[in-house]
């Protein structure tokens, strides 16, 4: 849709990871390419969804249903990884066989299902919720623009984890889809490296239009080095949250205020 509409070169995510001390920016051409060599190299697997290796072979010890496959990312950054012969296949190796082959575009009805929600079960059985493609692509592209007021050329953020609903619905499907820049941050911004990261985002990425659960708000702003000053001389123009009355914001002094 991006590309049709002229704006493969325009940035479509940004990487930043204190973690590694690396950031990176992906076009919409460059994050469709991707997509899609990656896509081509899992044809016909079934790989697990994204997880730190220890982790993950920790959980899949006492798993009774296993994957066939792991698709393994290995960074410089990280130890060396040991794959188990059989199962684990390298990503550089699978999106480079894929990269020059024709994508395969699948159409589908708008009812498909995307992916499957399980809540977490605190307060009763967990549930499952699926969700369609159409209907839930629609309802974020509007509520990036009406809710955030974010279009195509913003610079949207949340500082939630993709894995989490709010962390995909906004950053992976609703800047996207709306033609907006996402910002991608790996770790906390509370914490990571310090608190000040919080402000840095916002001020040095340019967000216009941001998410954050009202608790890591308040968190932030009991914290030293609070980031109010840089946010207050941000682009940013809209941030709603969720979890308690909004006019708390106010008291905290971490948007801007007219």
């Amino acid at each position: 849709m991006h590309l049709a509409a002229g704006r493969g070169e325009a940035a479509a995510l940004v990487f930043d990871s204190p973690q590694t001390a690396t950031k990176d920016t992906y076009s919409y051409r460059r994050l469709h390419d991707e997509v899609v060599a990656f896509a081509g190299a899992l044809d016909g697997l079934a790989p697990t969804p994204p997880a730190y290796q220890p982790l993950l072979e920790a959980a899949l010890s006492g798993a009774r249903h296993r994957p066939r496959h792991l698709v393994v990312l290995q960074r410089q950054e990280a130890g060396r990884w040991i794959p188990v012969p059989g199962r684990d296949l390298d990503w550089h190796e699978l999106t480079a066989r894929s990269a020059w082959a024709a994508p395969r575009p699948v159409a589908v009805p708008s009812a498909h299902p995307l992916y499957m929600l399980f809540t977490s079960g605190s307060t009763s059985r967990p549930k499952a919720v699926t969700r369609d493609t159409g209907g839930y692509l629609t309802a974020l592209r509007w509520a990036v623009e009406n809710v955030f007021g974010v279009g195509a050329g913003d610079v949207f953020w949340t500082d939630s984890h993709p894995g989490w609903v709010m962390g995909h619905s906004f950053t992976v499907y609703g800047a996207l889809v709306t033609g907006a820049t996402a910002v991608l941050y790996e770790g906390s911004p509370a914490d990571t490296p310090d608190p000040s990261a919080f402000g840095r985002i916002i001020a040095e990425h340019g967000v216009s239009g941001a998410w954050a659960r009202l608790s890591r708000l308040v968190f932030v702003a009991a914290l030293p080095h609070t980031p109010s000053e840089k946010i207050k001389r941000s682009d940013l123009r809209a941030w709603p949250s969720t979890g308690s009355g909004l006019d708390v914001l106010a008291d905290i002094a971490l948007v801007p205020t007219a």
